[in-house]
């Protein structure tokens, strides 16, 4: 992994390694050990399009990391040829019913109902579907 002395963002890689984990589809993730200590966890392909020989603030990095899924939803969006009405529809009061549906499990599963508002800007989908699953496996287990 050649992205020690790049920047993720404002912060200066020190080190990176393949984590163990995977993304949802699979794909591989990278751990990256910023010089203030810090550590995070991404997706190994949005590294590597993203890590860059400047910093960059952390607003133009989140604009940077949502461009390339925006082209995704959007290519699905256009290959369903779905009307702009039932796009609006699924994007807006489907899709987010579906994530918050999803959030406040979470929160009574991991915080006992305790409001989630907070940590938004930190919770993944991922962070998400790995305490629902765990919690299913949890389920399971007790049936048998």
């Amino acid at each position: 992994m050649d992205f020690i002395g790049k920047y993720f963002g404002p912060n200066k890689i020190k080190t990176a390694w393949e984590s163990k984990d995977k993304t949802y589809l699979g794909k591989p993730k990278v751990e990256l050990e910023y010089e203030n200590g810090e550590t995070a966890s991404y997706p190994l392909e949005i590294v590597e399009k993203l890590a860059s020989d400047q910093p960059i603030d952390l607003t133009t990095l989140r604009d940077k990391r949502v461009e390339p899924v925006l082209e995704k939803i959007l290519g699905i969006l256009a290959d369903s040829e779905l009307t702009l009405d039932e796009i609006y529809y699924a994007v807006g009061p489907k899709l987010t019913a579906s994530i918050e549906m999803s959030m406040d499990k979470c929160q009574n599963i991991l915080w006992k109902g305790k409001e989630l508002t907070s940590r938004y800007k930190t919770v993944t989908l991922m962070d998400m579907e790995k305490v629902l699953r765990q919690k299913s496996w949890t389920e399971k287990k007790k049936k048998s």
